[in-house]
């Protein structure tokens, strides 16, 4: 009888261990879907952001690029994803980072590495604009 109420003890701390794990997995699964949830949202917001000021945006929160043009500027927005540390002192921390340029338009230009084809066009006649700066007008041919 003895050996028997063991065997229903060890039966009871598995049900009741099971039963723990349960519930854990149950809230792992619902902070996953709040999670997403909230991930969602935050893309459609910056959906919304981009469609009113006529951006393109592409990826999902937190992992966004938008380019476009804004207040007479070319735009482009990309995330940067860092991680530090192992295990449970791992953080993960994100940056934004915003590139705005002029919209000038130039007509055509071409930039190529200065090099023999870039010679025997020069030669006959091909155009190489001097920038001013030694070093780059001798590694580059700007056409």
């Amino acid at each position: 009888m003895n050996n028997m109420n063991l065997d229903l003890e060890s039966i009871l701390a598995v049900v009741g261990s099971v039963g723990c794990f349960g519930l854990l997995f149950v809230f792992v699964i619902v902070m996953m879907v709040v999670g997403v949830r909230h991930q969602r949202a935050q893309t459609e917001r910056w959906a919304a952001w981009a469609r009113q000021r006529g951006v393109m945006l592409s990826g999902s929160y937190p992992m966004l690029q938008v380019i476009g043009t804004l207040h007479g500027l070319g735009i482009q927005m990309v995330t940067h994803r860092f991680s530090h540390g192992r295990g449970r002192r791992r953080r993960t921390s994100y940056k934004h980072e915003v590139i705005a340029t002029p919209q000038v338009h130039i007509g055509d230009l071409t930039l190529s590495r200065d090099g023999f084809f870039a010679s025997v066009g020069k030669v006959f006649g091909g155009q190489d604009i001097q920038i001013g700066d030694a070093a780059f007008d001798a590694a580059f041919v700007v056409r």
